[in-house]
């Protein structure tokens, strides 16, 4: 079930996706993942870095998955594409090591600087820290069931 945008209240929450939520929306767009991204996308503020879009374009195009899901590039590209593009902007002046992975700490960053409130991610990394600073990591499913609610 799609939920009505105009549900939609001016306090929604401020998310930071990583890319392998994103990956796995365009992989399997029935998914929680997609549910979240093509679905739910008017409930939730998506805060995104320069960063952090240049990490989930990176993935996106790495041949290892572009051969294994050549549909990538089908129609749902481009919707993920402007998601992206009208996503909040969200300037890293640094990124502080806080996550016992270096390549999570833009992540973080960008929840910190957009006053974020969740980070959805299937990243263990991210996962075992469970909060920080107040903002709370969670899963998609977690997610989701947050924005059925």
């Amino acid at each position: 079930m799609t939920p009505d945008p105009s549900l939609a209240s001016h306090n929604q929450p401020r998310i930071v996706i990583d890319a392998v939520g994103f990956v796995r929306s365009l992989i399997n767009p029935r998914s929680a993942w997609g549910a979240i991204v093509f679905d739910y996308a008017p409930l939730y503020v998506v805060l995104m870095s320069n960063e952090l879009e240049d990490e989930i374009r990176s993935v996106l195009e790495r041949p290892s998955l572009t051969r294994k899901f050549d549909f990538l590039s089908d129609d749902l590209t481009p919707v993920l594409m402007s998601i992206l593009q009208d996503a909040e902007r969200v300037p890293l002046a640094e990124i502080p090591p806080v996550c016992r992975d270096p390549n999570d700490d833009k992540v973080i960053a960008t929840a910190m600087q957009g006053n974020g409130q969740l980070i959805a991610t299937e990243d263990k990394d991210l996962l075992d820290m469970g909060e920080y600073e107040g903002i709370r990591i969670v899963t998609g499913l977690e997610l989701l069931r947050m924005l059925r609610e």
